[in-house]
């Protein structure tokens, strides 16, 4: 009966520590995640919290009652006792490493907790600001001028070096991604580097099909969905929701195929939506060569002091034009920022201004 009740007494303590581990695994593996710019992260770090301390007491519940059963063995005497006598020290011991690891675990969240407010309060004053730059712009209150560059489709396995390159020159660009038109297998590891570099993840919907190739544009509900179950992706790699989409082809394709407007679905499934104003055109079956992709890229970007531009970072010509285009955009008073949901672009303000 007493072994078989040591036996009992550590299975739990060993299904116990277990799941502790576990615990302190999968907050750290959460930690690795880039704390991004949206409200909804700290909701879950919060309830991420709770749990912390609600296993924390559950786990010193087990423990103490693994420790009463082992002290009633004890008092039976006999060698059989000394042996549980000091195999309760050692429990104790390891008791108290995890109740530390444990109280060290509590003081970690608490202080994430306070970033991710701190990180909110900035995002929100960042957001701020660059509407402000926007309205000074529109009024002819500055000579700065906004280029938001955009890349459809990725991550692929190139946007290792858009990001690269985004980083060398000091500026930020928007990926409009899809998970199922891209083709890197490192993808929940460049949407996170994407976000922790301060660039802006959006959304392309998960599969990008449309026309011929598929059934994206049949319902808006099916479209809901895909935009849902792509900004559910990026949650699942990244812990942040996107906020902005972009619909493959463009809106007018949508509207053509569908036979109806979705924008008013688009908005109270909770997206904004954008389109473009300038388009290297890089996608197209005969290409572009990178000195025609900068050529435009710099031509139709300063025909606007707002400008929305559209690439594609599967194209290696535009990955070897962008440096370059930005470069002289720079040089003609561009300032390359990330879309934010507040911007006076979104929706149909980012139509073409020009043929």
């Amino acid at each position: 009966m007493k072994n078989t009740l040591k036996v009992i007494n550590y299975v739990l303590l060993g299904l116990a520590l277990v799941a502790v581990g576990f615990g302190v695994f999968a907050f750290f593996q959460y930690r690795a995640v880039p704390i991004a710019e949206y409200e909804s992260s700290a909701a879950d770090l919060r309830a991420q919290a709770q749990l912390v301390d609600e296993s924390t007491d559950k786990l010193s519940e087990d423990m103490k009652a693994q420790q009463d059963a082992l002290r009633e063995d004890i008092s039976q005497g006999g060698d059989e006792g000394k042996t549980l006598a000091s195999d309760l020290a050692a429990a104790l011991s390891d008791n108290e490493d995890k109740t530390a690891q444990l109280e060290e675990l509590r003081a970690e969240n608490e202080r994430l907790d306070n970033i991710v407010e701190e990180t909110l309060a900035k995002r929100r004053e960042y957001a701020s600001k660059i509407r402000e730059l926007e309205e000074k712009v529109q009024a002819g209150e500055t000579d700065i001028k906004i280029c938001y560059w955009t890349f459809d489709d990725g991550p692929t396995r190139l946007t290792t070096q858009v990001l690269d390159k985004a980083k060398e020159l000091g500026v930020h660009v928007t990926f409009f991604t899809s998970h199922e038109a891209n083709e890197s297998e490192d993808e929940p590891e460049m949407l996170r580097r994407e976000f922790a570099e301060g660039h802006a993840v959006a959304n392309h919907t998960y599969s990008h099909q449309f026309a011929a190739m598929g059934n994206l544009y049949q319902k808006t509900e099916g479209l809901i969905e895909m935009i849902q179950k792509q900004d559910e992706w990026v949650y699942e790699c990244t812990g942040f929701h996107t906020e902005i989409f972009r619909y493959p082809g463009g809106s007018a394709w949508a509207k053509a195929l569908l036979g109806t407007d979705p924008t008013e679905a688009v908005k109270e499934a909770g997206y904004e939506w954008i389109e473009w104003s300038c388009d290297v055109f890089d996608n197209g079956v005969a290409g572009k060569t990178a000195d025609e992709i900068q050529s435009m890229a710099v031509w139709q970007v300063k025909q606007l002091d707002i400008a929305v531009l559209l690439s594609h970072d599967w194209n290696a010509n535009t990955l070897i034009a962008f440096p370059g285009a930005v470069k002289q955009l720079q040089d003609a008073g561009y300032v390359f920022l990330p879309l934010y949901p507040e911007s006076v672009t979104m929706g149909e303000n980012t139509k073409i201004k020009f043929s």
